[in-house]
Order: structure tokens, then C-alpha cells, then sequence
């Protein structure tokens, strides 16, 4: 079932600029899609998604200039058993995966399970994105290495170009002086960069092996 706010908003971009009685046809329509609302239904999808139960006001303002009072007893039935589903431990492990936050709706009986099962999605996300963190800085830094061989040669042939004037020749001198010690620097740093980018690959392993199996469908 679509939700109701999008209908209702489908209906409402609809009528800019519209005539006295297209005006009256989609406040019909409205007015039809607040009485045809499943509002069980309803609150199951909102629970489903971890909607918070204040989410119902906003449906209430929808419908009652149609003269349709919402049902919020159905509503909250039905939202409590899309909670249910929601706040399934494996469900609150792949929020924390993908970095979402949890927003206080689970019932207590099983918020401790989620929250938990929320923590250890995180903590996959944050090993992940070291990983991801320490390769990019290592590749970031043999790719400056590399460029800077180039960079150097290409100066270090206009320097002994007998084209090149005499004081430029001592600024490149100067230039490839600083490159070269740059390039240095940076390829001392690379074992320790390689060294960070092996440790957290480790770290990231062994975490999947401590919850392995945990979340599994």
C-alpha cells in the first residue's frame, strides 16, 4: 500500500494553478484516500521502517480537513507488530552497518538485543572504513612517489638542457632538490603506512570471525 503522505502530497502538487473545480475533484480524492486508509496497514509499514509513533500526527492534519478522524488505535496495532519485525536483532545489525541510527522505538523486551546486535554492525562499519581509510592513504602516497620520479626527471633534463639560461638552471636545481626530499619522505613512510593498512585489515578479519555466524538469516 502507497503511503498516505505521498498521496496526499501527489494530490496537493496537482492542484497549483487549478480551477475552482479541479480543485473540488482532488479534495474529493483526498478525501477518498483518508476514508480508503488501512490504517493497521499503515502503522505496520511505519513500524516496519522504525517510524516513531508521532509519525501519526501527521496523517491526523492529512485527513482531518476531509472530515476523516484517523484511527489511531488500529494504527498503533499495527505499528507495534511492524516494531516486531524491525527491531529483529539481524535487522538492527545491518543499520549499524550502514551507519543509520536508531531512533528509541523498540519496545524494551527487545531493545537490548538490537541495541546490541546495532553495536556490532557499527563496529564492522568502523573496521571497514579503517581499511578503506589506511588504503587510500597508502595508495595515495605511491602514486606521489611515482609522479614525483617523473616530475624529477623532467627537470632534471631542463636543467642540463644547454637551452636552459644559466639562473633558471639554478632554481630547478633548487626544485628538484625539494622533490627529491619529498620523495624520500614519502617512501619512508610507506612500510609504516603498509604496516597500518595490514594491521587493520587484521583487526577487521578478526572482528568478522568473533561475530560470524551471529546475524545469519
Amino acid at each position: 500500500m502507497k503511503k498516505l503522505l505521498l498521496m496526499l502530497a501527489v494530490l496537493a502538487v496537482a492542484g497549483c494553478g487549478e480551477s475552482k473545480e479541479d480543485r473540488q475533484r482532488r479534495d474529493q480524492r483526498q478525501a477518498a484516500a483518508c476514508q480508503a486508509t488501512d490504517w493497521w496497514a499503515l502503522g505496520f509499514e511505519d513500524g516496519v521502517k522504525g517510524l516513531r509513533a508521532d509519525y501519526f500526527g501527521k496523517y491526523r492534519r492529512e485527513c482531518a480537513p476531509h472530515g476523516v478522524t484517523a484511527n489511531i488505535t488500529l494504527y498503533l496495532e499495527g505499528r507495534d507488530e511492524g516494531l516486531y519485525e524491525y527491531c529483529k536483532p539481524q535487522n538492527g545489525y545491518r543499520l549499524g552497518v550502514d551507519g543509520r541510527k536508531y531512533a528509541n522505538v523498540c519496545p524494551p523486551r527487545l531493545e537490548g538485543p538490537f541495541l546490541d546486535a546495532h553495536k556490532d554492525g557499527l563496529g564492522l562499519r568502523e573496521r571497514r572504513a579503517a581499511v578503506d581509510n589506511a588504503a587510500g592513504r597508502l595508495s595515495q602516497a605511491r602514486q606521489r612517489a611515482d609522479d614525483l620520479e617523473l616530475i624529477i626527471a623532467d627537470k632534471t633534463t631542463a636543467m642540463i638542457s644547454p637551452a636552459t639560461p644559466l639562473a633558471d638552471r639554478v632554481n630547478i636545481g633548487i626544485q628538484i632538490k625539494q622533490l627529491t626530499q619529498e620523495k624520500v619522505d614519502l617512501e619512508r613512510s610507506i612500510p609504516r603506512m603498509e604496516a597500518d593498512l595490514n594491521n587493520a585489515q587484521y583487526e577487521l578479519n578478526d572482528y568478522r570471525a568473533s561475530i560470524s555466524g551471529r546475524y545469519s538469516s
